[in-house]
């Protein structure tokens, strides 16, 4: 593990806007220049072995130069080259060197994303985006870039705000689970060493901190503890990595609809447990071995008998050095403390370490072959040791390991795989084997039960919503990079294989899936899809034979080619077969692998070559030929055999003597299949019912399961097993890079090993990368990311989801087609047309169109959801505000009625109401409480066994759900059993019949064959009678005429030697010309072939430079769509600028009139000053002159006092009588002018709002003039910016094209030549074959004449047949000859085809090219328009800016004055309210009557000016009603306002008809709760009741009360009535004296009662909010005895 990660704070780096087609800020001047600098200089790349080169293109030398070469210099050392084009790619501009995301790379080649990985490697920038995938490269040192705060930044990011980070992967998979509601997965890839694993304990720490769990489930001490018990237990150190994983891990978080982590599982698979006793040479076990015996303590280290280690063990060798000891050491403590934190016992840690210390003694004790040539233990006392910590006795032990056949367990593992082989492996199973076999059996179990516990510790009941897989598998495996040239072993090739199939999963989700998804949906995509495909080492390694059910139990090694080619299968299917088969042997292996796969030519890029080192070495190019690994084979066969005693130590370690280890294994539920080889652990640990279900059926259905015994394949089916699960989810890839071929062993080397050798080394190895990068596909995955359209949307879905974007006119209506709705949406939203494509069902978009989408449609909501907060917080302030109110009448009551309280509390009669009161009701009271507590002990034991009824459902409904999944998978398993053998019943039928047939024909063959045998016996007998009888007829005729024919046979002899002669003579001759013929033909044949090369050659480089074209124009033609997507995105917001400010205007205009209105009402308004001051002086004088006879009528009061003395009673009472009168019209008048006052503070505050509404408005119309002006000011300097760009790169498609037509013209002269060439070289081969040809046909004839002339001779015969075979030799020669000139014509006919081709693609780029020329032009007249328009409006809004600040000045002035009227007129009510209070001390004083008439005349005459003042008042309120009028035109745009709110309502709606929805979850408990409710309104009904008898009590009480008062009048009638003025006003104040008084009541009295019932009945129908505090009845009681 090494300990690397990226820094989220970037320098020189882009935005982190992610996508090709991004909005880029205007640029400086400086950076303006710079980029014009570099495209003058035209910089380069040139590639060569060790990486590339920065270099510059020389033009002006280039002319002289041959086809396909180009002068460059190079930057370092300025030497200038001339090299092959094909070893040049474009550069980027400098700013591009710390992209964050390779697809931004304006030229997209292989050298340019080297360089930016390279240059932010340099930076500590070791993660990039690469378009849909994420590149980490292992920085071999720590970084401190993974801390909490860290992980706060990232979350609830979106994706195109985060910069390249783990975390940002796991961010996106995150919130796509979320919005999708689907199952997300993340698959590290990379070589073994590169920090997946790592990487994958980041990702899950992220989860696990930024989601949260629910109950702790999972925490970050959990999540370390986890970890460090696998790395402990599964990881081991090798020759490339110090801590490498030696099996696949599948880790899955559970999430619920809150996005919260309900659950965690871990499924492990590829478990390498052999390597606890064979393993590579130089490479060490497990690391939790070496730790336990370093690191265990000395009472635990007693128990488990480890205080001797001196001991030579063949399994480990305990650590030698200090330094070693001490690291061991620590992490054992940190084991032991993860065992504790996920909740361990002490029984099952104890259970664990004493079989870990038993597998340490087997390997002290050993194992070799006794006297009886049976197995025994090497060293006993060891074996002594194991067999006490395991709790077996030695005898059991040893009878367990070296002799299993009377064990049950065997017998229970009965399977459809029964061979020979098996049958017999425990015989020649040796006592080494049988040991080792136990052993990893043991170890096997241990890290099953491990596994086991973790699960146990992170599940759950909790329900899942959606989840996230985190794959991580051991990395590419290839010993010879680090100086193993032994060759990789089976293991690593299970590993290597795996890897390939990750990387065919990616190939077909980034390039297959979406070239069959633009197919279904007729996407035009002029782009070029990827042709290669990892599928063909995939196939070599894993593809089964046609007939491999039927092979499966016989299998038959046959070695008929036909048959051979019919059944041809994969390397793990052969080394299945050789495995079972009895006296296979490697060198067997190997023959029928390459017999398969071998047969073909071999070159250094095919996918299998023979090895040059001795033994059996085979060569696989992996990763489409750029990653070769030479194999051994050796032990192959051995270890793909399976060990029956692997089987024994499950049995021995569940029948233990020991309780704790007996129980630990028996609870411990046994892997998939219940076999060691074939094992999925932890899959019980997973929530997922669908998850395990698909994993059972995958790894046990159908030919896994017939094969499940089978050692080699079960590595394909649990490949397949991840590679199905992976392929049901979203998936995400992120690519782990070495930069050097040793960093996986960082950790090992000291600081002086660091330091690189050359300077080239510092950073990365280029070629070292190079090949990763090949091999992974990244480069072409980001061209096609680019170029296509990644992100799709069903039609359905985009208008649900941006039907709000556009206006409500023309949003589509529910009845319209889905694609016409498409259509009409997307028209009215900003989206180039270079960016989407409609299909038949799903719209596609390019890189980052959609998250612009995605972001507009958030604000929307956004403001949306703010508007209603906005709104819901004012309802709930002014309800609030309304409760206050309430409840400050509520208070004011209360304390009203405790003053009552107060004075009536030491009377007799109240006490003696309050002692008798309570007693009434005591007996009803006791009797309800006891009703209710009965009440609520039933509903207490209603609700306790509605729990449990629910508990029982629950847990019955968790039974019934896993055995509903067990039911599935066990019925598709039987499906799948049954298809199967319906295809091996159909199979072996067909073949059966085809053997039939075969059988037939060959019978017919034989009876054929045997009539022509019998018919040539019969005639070889007739030939031989025949002879026989002609010899003797020649016999007899030479007895009788012997010398006559004997001269004759001696003259015919002579003649036919001589005639054989001459013709074998003749015959040398022929040959002889023959030769030399066939010679020039093969020589010219072999120059025509040389010439076909060469055209093939030219073909192949000029296909190689046409795709290198073809992705430079690819290039260009994206950076021209951004450029023109920039240009409509300008000419948008220019649309936008001038719809506001013509905006602007309207509002200006409407703002001046409005100032005009606001004119008139300060006119009007000074007027009316001016009249209330004309009138405040008259009362001044008037007051003056009042004044002035209140002296004198005070003077003359007082001397008729003295005079007259005290009038009589009845005048006082006249007195009184009218001054209450007039003390009711003073209240009256005071009531009248409060209702006036309270009327011109509503004005005024009206006045006050708008005046602020003006002054915002104006402010926001000037702060967005600003705006308009700033933003033209940059969107026309961008414009001539981008058209400047847009010049020179039409300038230098304009060179390309010119370079183009001239290699065009070229090539077409070339092929003529070569044509020409070819032409004649065939006439004259065509002329000397048919010069040959008459001349055999003329010796043809010859020997024709002379074989009529001698037919009897036998010589002859020979002859003709010597001479007919030559002739049909010459004739194939000469049809070899004419078929070759056929071909070379047809490859002549596909170059000129291609040529014509690659003529017409120029055109078309000129036409294009010619096409973008007038669209320059024409977009350059229409700028020069819009700039003229725009300065025109320009000067046009200052004019009206300047026209709008001069009135807002005068408007403020004006406000002003009207400020300083308001505080006179506030002034003058004070001096009024004076002169008021004034009157009312006069007329309280006046005594005499005469006074009292005069100051009741002058009261009139105030009241005539009173009148007057309100006449003056009236004449306000019409001119306030103007203004109000005013107002209702301003509230008109209010609600303009409000039917926005009304839409913004509708969403609202649309929204709570989802929470609607989502309420409807909690219907049970909502019925329960009403329930509860309406028996809690029966109980308010009850109380109800009783307080109605309350209230009847209160009433009696009155009556009480009532008569009472009635007695003390009539005991009170005969005191005198006569009472003092204080008198009778102190009695006034006292209700209850009032009571006494004979119900003599004043009129101020009278006016108090009837505010006191205006009061209660205000109270009554007050709001409900004083229902929890005050309910009604109790308010009436309060009343009542404010009444009493």
């Amino acid at each position: 593990m090494h300990k690397h990660g990226h820094v989220p704070h970037h320098g020189n780096s882009t935005p982190a806007h992610r996508g090709y087609h991004l909005k880029h800020k205007a640029r400086s001047e400086t950076e303006v220049q710079s980029e014009k600098t570099w495209l003058d200089a035209e910089r380069v790349w040139l590639v060569h072995k060790g990486g590339f080169a920065s270099a510059s293109q020389l033009k002006g030398e280039g002319l002289g130069l041959p086809e396909g070469r180009v002068k460059i210099r190079l930057d370092h050392g300025g030497e200038v080259l001339e090299v092959d084009e094909d070893d040049v790619e474009k550069a980027n501009p400098p700013q591009l060197d710390r992209a964050e995301d390779l697809c931004l790379l304006r030229y997209l080649n292989e050298s340019s994303a080297l360089h930016t990985l390279r240059q932010r490697y340099g930076g500590n920038l070791i993660h990039s985006y690469a378009g849909p995938s994420l590149v980490i490269i292992n920085p071999m040192q720590p970084l401190q870039i993974y801390s909490e705060k860290v992980i706060q930044m990232f979350k609830g990011c979106k994706q195109e705000d985060m910069p390249p980070h783990i975390f940002a992967s796991a961010q996106i998979a995150y919130r796509e689970m979320l919005n999708t509601r689907q199952d997300q997965s993340i698959v590290l890839m990379g070589r073994s060493g590169s920090g997946k694993s790592y990487n994958a304990h980041h990702i899950l720490h992220y989860l696990a901190t930024s989601a949260g769990a629910v109950n702790n489930i999972l925490t970050v001490d959990k999540l370390n503890a986890m970890t460090m018990l696998l790395e402990a237990f599964g990881n081991s150190r090798t020759i490339l990595n110090t801590s490498a994983s030696r099996f696949s891990q599948m880790t899955t978080l559970d999430f619920d609809h809150n996005g919260q982590i309900v659950s965690a599982s871990v499924q492990v698979l590829l478990f390498e447990k052999t390597r606890v006793v064979r393993r590579p040479e130089g490479e060490p076990t497990f690391h939790v071995f070496y730790q336990l015996l370093a690191g265990v303590d000395a009472k635990l280290r007693a128990e488990l008998q480890l205080n001797n280690l001196s001991d030579p063990n063949m399994f480990m060798t305990p650590l030698q050095k200090a330094e070693d000891k001490q690291r061991a050491m620590t992490y054992w403590a940190k084991i032991y403390s993860a065992m504790e934190s996920l909740s361990m016992t002490e029984d099952e840690i104890s259970s664990i370490c004493s079989v870990l210390a038993a597998i340490y003694h087997l390997g002290v004790a050993g194992a070799s072959k006794g006297n009886n040539n049976k197995g025994q233990f090497t060293r006993p006392a060891g074996a002594q040791r194991a067999a006490s910590l395991l709790g077996i006795s030695v005898e059991e032990l040893a009878r367990n390991i070296f002799s299993p056949s009377g064990s049950a367990t065997l017998s229970r593992t009965a399977s459809v795989r029964n061979s020979p082989a098996d049958k017999n492996a425990e015989a020649h199973t040796t006592a080494m084997e049988a040991l080792e076999g136990f052993v990893i059996g043991l170890y096997s179990d241990v890290f099953n039960a491990i596994v086991s516990l973790i699960n146990r510790s992170l599940s759950s009941n909790y329900r899942s919503m959606a989840s996230i897989t985190v794959v991580d598998t051991p990395g590419f495996q290839n010993p010879a990079t680090c100086g193993r040239q032994t060759g990789a072993s089976f293991e690593d090739l299970c590993n290597n294989y795996t890897q390939e199939k990750l990387q065919l999963l990616f190939h077909d989700l980034v390039f297959t899936t979406p070239q069959d998804r633009y197919s279904q949906e007729n996407i035009d995509c002029d782009f070029e899809f990827v042709t290669s495909s990892p599928a063909a080492m995939v196939s070599l390694i894993e593809k089964p034979s046609q007939q491999t059910l039927n092979t499966s139990t016989s299998p038959v090694r046959t070695s008929n080619p036909e048959v051979r080619e019919a059944e041809k299968k994969g390397l793990l299917w052969i080394l299945d077969e050789e495995a079972i088969f009895p006296g296979a042997t490697e060198d067997s292996f190997m023959d029928r692998f390459f017999s398969y796969h071998g047969e073909q030519k071999v070159k250094r890029d095919s996918l299998l070559r023979k090895a040059s080192s001795l033994g059996n070495t085979f060569i696989l190019n992996h990763f489409q030929g750029t990653n070769p690994v030479q194999y051994n084979a050796s032990g192959w066969l051995k270890v793909c055999r399976e060990n029956p005693i692997t089987k024994v130590a499950t049995q021995v370690l569940q029948d233990s003597k020991k309780s704790n280890i007996k129980d630990l294994f028996n609870n411990v539920k046994a892997p998939v299949g219940g076999l060691v080889s074939g094992s999925i652990v932890g899959m019980e640990g997973s929530n997922t019912l669908r998850r395990v279900g698909s994993m059972r059926r995958t790894f046990m259905s159908g030919t896994a399961g017939l094969k499940k015994r089978s050692m080699c394949l079960q590595v394909k089916f649990q490949v397949d097993t991840i590679i199905e699960t992976v392929r049901k989810t979203k998936c995400h890839f992120i690519h782990c890079l070495l930069p050097q071929a040793n960093s996986g062993l960082c950790e090992l080397r000291s600081a002086a090993d660091m330091t690189p050798e050359r300077p080239d080394d510092i950073l990365i190895n280029v070629p070292l990368v190079r090949g990763q990068f090949r091999g992974s596909e990244i480069l072409e995955s980001i061209r096609i990311h680019r170029q296509g359209f990644p992100d799709h949307m069903l039609f359905g879905e985009f208008v649900q989801k941006f039907e709000g974007l556009v206006p409500p006119h023309v949003q589509p209506t529910k009845d319209m087609p889905e694609k016409t709705a498409v259509l009409q949406i997307i028209e009215n939203l900003d989206i180039d047309k270079l960016n989407y494509r409609i299909g038949l069902s799903k719209v596609f978009f390019r890189a980052g169109a959609l998250n612009r989408l995605e972001s507009s449609r958030d604000d929307r909501v956004t403001g949306r959801i703010t508007a209603f907060q906005a709104y819901c917080r004012g309802y709930i302030a002014r309800k609030r505000l309304e409760k206050r109110r309430v409840q400050h009448v509520a208070i004011s009551c209360i304390q009203k009625n405790v003053r009552k309280f107060y004075q009536i509390r030491d009377w007799d009669w109240w006490k003696l109401y309050v002692k008798v009161k309570p007693l009434l009701n005591v007996h009803r009271t006791e009797e309800e409480l006891h009703e209710k507590e009965l009440e609520l002990e039933t509903m207490k034991t209603k609700l306790e066994k509605i729990e449990r009824e629910r508990s029982d459902y629950k847990l019955q409904m968790d039974r019934l759900e896993n055995r509903v999944a067990e039911l599935t998978a066990d019925l598709a398993e039987e499906n799948t059993t049954a298809t199967q053998a319906s295809e091996m019943l159909e199979s072996e039928s067909a073949e059966r019949m085809r053997l039939e047939k075969d059988l037939k024909d060959l019978q017919g063959r034989y009876n054929a064959l045997k009539r022509n045998h019998d018919k040539l016996e019969m005639e070889m007998s007739q030939m031989r009678l025949w002879q026989a009888e002609t010899q003797d007829g020649e016999m007899e005729e030479e007895e009788v005429d012997g010398g006559i024919y004997k001269e004759r046979y001696e003259r015919i002899r002579k003649e036919l030697t001589f005639t054989s002669k001459k013709m074998q003579q003749d015959h040398a001759e022929e040959l002889d010309q023959e030769h030399t013929a066939k010679k020039a033909i093969e020589k010219r044949l072999h120059e025509a072939l040389e010439d076909a090369d060469d055209v093939r050659r030219q073909l192949t480089s000029a296909k190689k430079k046409s795709q290198k074209l073809v992705s430079e124009m690819q290039d260009s033609k994206l950076h021209l769509e951004e450029q023109m997507s920039r240009n409509n995105d300008l000419e948008r917001k220019q649309r936008k600028f001038d719809t506001e400010l013509s905006k602007a205007t309207e509002e200006v205009r409407a703002e001046k009139l409005l100032k005009e209105k606001l004119q008139r009402e300060r006119d009007t308004l000074a007027s009316d000053k001016y009249s209330l001051e004309k009138q405040i002086e008259r009362l001044k004088s008037d007051l003056e002159s009042a004044e002035g006879k209140n002296d004198r009528l005070q003077k003359e009061i007082s001397e008729s006092m003295t005079s007259t003395g005290v009038k009589d009673d009845h005048d006082v009472a006249a007195l009184k009588r009218a001054k209450a009168d007039l003390e009711a019209k003073v209240i009256d008048q005071e009531e009248e002018l409060d209702d006036q006052a309270g009327q011109i503070q509503q004005l005024e505050q009206t006045k006050v709002r708008l005046e602020m509404n003006l002054e915002k408005a104006r402010q926001q119309s000037l702060k967005e003039a600003e705006e308009k002006d700033q933003e033209m000011e940059d969107l026309r300097f961008s414009t001539q910016k981008k058209l400047k760009q847009m010049e020179s790169q039409i300038e230098e498609e304009y060179e390309e094209r010119k370079m183009l037509l001239q290699k065009n013209r070229d090539l077409e002269q070339r092929l003529g030549e070569v044509q020409g060439q070819a032409v004649n070289r065939d006439k004259d081969a065509e002329k000397r074959l048919r010069r040959d040809l008459r001349r055999t046909k003329a010796l043809l004839k010859d020997a024709e004449v002379v074989l009529q002339k001698q037919k009897t001779g036998e010589g002859s015969k020979n002859q003709v047949r010597q001479l007919r075979n030559q002739l049909e030799d010459l004739e194939f020669s000469s049809a070899a000859a004419i078929k070759a000139k056929k071909t070379m014509e047809l490859e002549l006919a596909d170059l000129q085809q291609q040529l014509d081709d690659v003529f017409k693609s120029k055109q078309e780029t000129e036409n294009k090219s010619m096409a973008l020329l007038r669209e320059k032009t024409e977009l350059q007249s229409q700028l020069e328009e819009n700039e003229e328009d725009m300065a025109d409006i320009l000067k046009k809004y200052k004019a009206v800016v300047q026209q709008q600040s001069l009135d807002q000045i005068t408007l403020n002035d004006r406000l002003q004055q009207i400020e300083e009227l308001v505080t006179e007129r506030d002034k003058l009510k004070s001096e009024v309210n004076d002169l008021k209070s004034r009157v009312q001390t006069f007329e309280e004083n006046s005594v005499d009557k005469t006074a009292v008439q005069r100051l009741e005349n002058k009261i009139r005459d105030l009241e005539t000016k009173l009148e007057l003042e309100t006449t003056n008042k009236h004449r306000l309120e019409v001119q306030l009603g103007r203004t109000k009028e005013q107002c209702e035109r301003v509230t008109e745009e209010k609600e303009q306002l409000n039917t926005a709110k009304a839409q913004a309502e509708e969403n609202i709606k649309r929204v709570q008809r989802q929470l609607r929805d989502l309420r409807d979850e909690f219907s049970d408990v909502q019925k329960r709760e009403m329930e509860m409710a309406h028996k809690y309104k029966e109980n308010e009904n009850k109380v109800a009741e009783l307080e109605s008898d309350f209230e009847q009590n209160q009433s009696d009480l009155k009556l009480a009360f009532k008569r009472i008062s009635d007695l003390q009048a009539a005991l009170e009638e005969g005191i005198d009535t006569d009472f003092s003025d204080s008198e009778i006003d102190d009695n006034s104040d006292s209700d209850v004296e009032s009571h006494l008084s004979n119900n003599k009541r004043s009129p101020l009295i009278s006016r108090q009662r009837s505010y006191d019932s205006e009061t209660r009945s205000r109270l009554t129908s007050s709001s409900s909010f004083l229902t929890d505090t005050l309910s009604s009845p109790r308010l009436t009681n309060h009343f009542d005895h404010s009444e009493i």
